[in-house]
């Protein structure tokens, strides 16, 4: 195997099943984006497969959940924990917004939490470019995400800046950790969009007398249905509630480095046909069905690549040999298992006025005593 003592998740998704859109438009961009994706706090791919109708994406496994999953066992998390995990998800999406990548789809369930404690975040299914191929901003129309957690900007129906769009989300899932409900009443498409923009939302009165200014800033900031006065990410990122602890460890910096080198050849490069050679796009061409790589199992010139005895696995998802791309695991440093959580639970309150539980409302959640949140296990 390539993977020797890992447990993986597999995300498996059947085109046959799946409205045409999606497969012409949607898992074109996915598959595109996970193949130059790298980052300590972003879900770690392994693998792609193609079968006959189905796409295989396989993910490390997250021993620990997701984050709503962990707010519905535990309750709120605590200020300081909330703070560790605030601070990793905002350094995993400056960095797909650096490669001028926006998710489009953040929210409580798309974070996952490894066996040490750390967060990242995953599904990239509506994530999307933000510059077109001639560099330019590329705004985005379509409807997507979820509702408890989706801009207001976006319920216009206009078109809109989709980064901005994720760091509303962010203040959303900020707004959850602490408080343990939703920021919104979401029953109502209506309601919810006069609630944004009015904003019309408020901690928990017991929570809220526990919780810092500077947090309260920092969401309130956030929640801005004003898009021009929603801070940017270099606010967020010096703020007073996340200064402190912003000092970022050798593999967040080495991603950041890499994004910004690969955003210099983008300038160049974007939209060039050498280029996407080194992309997923040629996989979706009309020709790609009737190729002679098929083998008598069905896979489809996508097969796990295998380095030499004894070296490492490459760092690249997608190598281009031939006319097809062949698939590589990503590097493999430490021992360890990180990854996704498949199984869901049942939604947060819709309100703020709803709470999980009794008991769970009035305790703060964070990491098992003597568990260590050590980041070096988790370099992906």
């Amino acid at each position: 195997s390539a993977f020797p003592g890992r447990f993986l998740a597999c995300k498996i998704i059947d085109t046959a099943k799946t409205p045409p859109e999606f497969s012409r438009k949607f898992l074109p961009r996915e598959i595109e984006i996970l193949s130059v994706i790298s980052h300590p706090h972003i879900i770690h791919v392994h693998a792609i497969f193609h079968r006959d109708t189905k796409f295989y994406i396989l993910l490390r496994h997250a021993e620990n959940g997701d984050l709503q999953q962990f707010m519905a066992r535990n309750g709120a998390v605590v200020e300081g924990q909330a703070r560790s995990w605030f601070r990793q998800i905002v350094l995993g999406l400056d960095y797909l917004h650096r490669l001028e990548i926006a998710h489009r789809d953040l929210k409580c369930d798309n974070v996952l939490i490894t066996s040490n404690y750390n967060v990242k975040i995953s599904d990239l299914g509506f994530a999307r470019r933000t510059v077109d191929e001639k560099g330019r901003r590329a705004m985005s129309s379509t409807y997507c995400g979820s509702l408890s957690h989706i801009a207001p900007e976006v319920l216009r129906g206009r078109p809109y800046d989709p980064k901005l769009s994720d760091l509303w989300s962010l203040g959303v899932i900020l707004f959850i950790m602490l408080n343990a409900s939703k920021p919104f009443d979401d029953r109502h498409v209506k309601r919810l969009f006069e609630m944004q923009s009015n904003n019309r939302w408020r901690f928990r009165e017991k929570v809220s007398r526990g919780l810092s200014p500077a947090v309260k800033q920092l969401v309130t900031n956030l929640l801005q249905p004003d898009i021009k006065r929603r801070w940017r990410m270099e606010l967020i990122q010096g703020c007073d509630w996340l200064r402190p602890v912003m000092r970022m460890s050798i593999a967040e910096r080495k991603a950041r480095k890499q994004a910004d080198v690969e955003m210099k050849k983008w300038g160049l490069l974007h939209g060039d046909a050498e280029r996407k050679k080194g992309t997923f796009w040629n996989l979706f061409d009309k020709s790609w069905s009737k190729s002679s790589s098929r083998t008598s199992k069905g896979l489809v010139a996508i097969k796990p690549y295998k380095e030499s005895e004894g070296s490492h696995v490459s760092t690249r998802l997608a190598d281009v040999q031939g006319k097809y791309p062949r698939i590589k695991p990503r590097v493999e440093k430490l021992p360890g298992k990180t990854g996704h959580a498949l199984n869901k639970t049942s939604p947060l309150p819709s309100s703020p006025s709803d709470t999980l539980s009794e008991r769970r409302s009035s305790s703060r959640a964070s990491v098992p005593a003597g568990t260590k949140q050590n980041q070096a296990d988790d370099k992906e």
